[in-house]
């Protein structure tokens, strides 16, 4: 049975339109001629739906932004170096910062040999360490900023404009730096974390950045305008996550899964 190359939908032998509209090929002249217009078509949705993504994204509509890029790239044409970006970036900002370190990643590995001018690899790699930071991997971090670094003569700005970038990243990693001090770390968001809880995260999975994942995830399912997130702290060898609420506090355990027990 005929599927429609356009909707995908399943049609009756012999039908010539489908009720989405697109006509199907009904001999084999009109063959070279309906794929062109198939594949016209899926250039035009894609560059549709690319503009509505970044401009999504620049209204902080970030949710939104996300679904566009997915539409986008699952018309199977290939992908676009702004497209991808703010993609990763809309990850980010939905605090879904896995992703988004996963996204630069296949960004950086597309077009770091690319002649491609208009890609970031710099600003890839530290979009990548403000992820890995949120995650609570400092290290991993400090070692995206050096890399941001030597990708920023490649960028195509003006030399003043890549003395500030190179001093925004090296402050960026000196922050980390020093963060990532001492007994424990600060995370951005979550704020201080000792060394007992955090090895404490490292032992409830195979992999930290995804136990913390889970944890930005749990916290985000109960946070709200009335309950707010205030401390982690082990209890009778557990994690707990502390809310605070208007009538005094919740407590939550943590078991490295994005829900609590």
């Amino acid at each position: 049975m005929p599927i429609c190359p356009i909707c995908g939908a399943v049609l009756k032998k012999g039908t010539e339109t489908c009720s989405c509209g697109t006509t199907l090929i009904t001999s084999d002249d009109d063959d070279l001629e309906h794929l062109l217009t198939v594949e016209a078509r899926k250039v035009e949705m894609f560059q549709e739906f690319k503009g509505k993504c970044i401009e999504a994204f620049e209204e902080g509509e970030y949710e939104k932004s996300f679904d566009y890029s997915t539409k986008a790239l699952n018309l199977g044409i290939g992908s676009d170096a702004d497209l991808s970006f703010a993609r990763g970036k809309s990850l980010y900002y939905l605090n879904r910062f896995l992703d988004a370190s996963n996204c630069f990643d296949a960004y950086i590995k597309e077009y770091k040999d690319s002649f491609y001018r208009f890609s970031n690899i710099s600003g890839a790699y530290e979009w990548k360490a403000a992820a890995l930071w949120q995650l609570g991997d400092g290290f991993g971090a400090i070692k995206c900023y050096y890399r941001a670094l030597d990708y920023v003569d490649n960028k195509p700005c003006s030399i003043d404009e890549k003395m500030d970038i190179r001093s925004r990243i090296e402050d960026s990693r000196i922050s980390v730096m020093q963060a990532s001090r001492g007994e424990g770390m600060a995370n951005p968001r979550l704020g201080d974390i000792d060394i007992e809880v955090y090895d404490k995260l490292n032992g409830l999975g195979s992999d930290i950045n995804e136990t913390m994942q889970n944890l930005y995830d749990a916290i985000g399912e109960v946070a709200s305008d009335e309950c707010e997130f205030k401390a982690l702290f082990l209890k009778d060898d557990d994690i707990y996550v502390e809310f605070s609420t208007s009538d005094g506090s919740v407590e939550k355990c943590f078991d490295g899964t994005s829900t609590f027990k």
